[in-house]
């Protein structure tokens, strides 16, 4: 379970190994959420609710995992996915929403990081730093909006009839697996300023 007592130890580190589930928490706004800290890895479930932290550190030491589902809203600050540990963010289902409005870091400390938008969830971002990443948009009405710079090595890939929109893109993989993948039917990709592919600015 959760370390000490108290709303800024809940929110302080998830123990090893532990899960907790967070059920229609009305709103809450802790300061930082670090999960897979401490000494272990950690998940944390996330059904219904409203949370406005400050910081996100998923796969802060170890392996970290939030999902979030069943029209859960975040409002976040900084969030890092993928730090010491491998860390997931999995956002399911419709009106399941993540509005990003600090740094958005994922893989960027040498394990992967994993950021997955499905069935109808919806992300918000406002610049992506991405290194070792896996990312993906996948099932109809799913949604990433990145309002400022997104700059990737992998992907992300786009699937299902999910929808990416940015404003300025940047990819820079040297090989064909890095690329953007849009696959299946009613799948769109979005760029309203530019796309910067391996140097090659369109």
């Amino acid at each position: 379970g959760p370390a000490g007592a108290g709303r800024g130890a809940l929110w302080g580190a998830i123990e090893p190994c532990a899960t907790v589930n967070l059920l229609n928490i009305p709103e809450l706004s802790p300061g930082n959420v670090i999960v897979g800290g401490g000494t272990g890895a950690g998940v944390l479930d996330i059904t219904g609710g409203a949370i406005s932290p400050t910081m996100w550190r998923i796969g802060d030491t170890f392996a970290g995992t939030v999902t979030m589902e069943g029209g859960a809203t975040v409002q976040s600050g900084n969030t890092t996915v993928g730090i010491g540990g491998p860390g997931t963010l999995a956002l399911t289902g419709a009106t399941t929403h993540w509005t990003q409005t600090g740094t958005f870091n994922i893989g960027t400390g040498g394990p992967l990081g994993q950021v997955q938008v499905l069935n109808g969830a919806a992300l918000v971002s406002a610049g992506v730093n991405a290194n070792n990443a896996t990312l993906s948009v996948s099932g109809p009405g799913s949604m990433w909006t990145d309002t400022g710079t997104f700059t990737t090595v992998r992907g992300p890939t786009v699937a299902d009839g999910g929808e990416l929109v940015t404003r300025e893109f940047g990819q820079f993989g040297t090989s064909g697996a890095d690329w953007v993948l849009i696959t299946g039917a009613n799948s769109k990709w979005t760029s309203t300023l530019k796309i910067d592919v391996e140097g090659e600015g369109f």
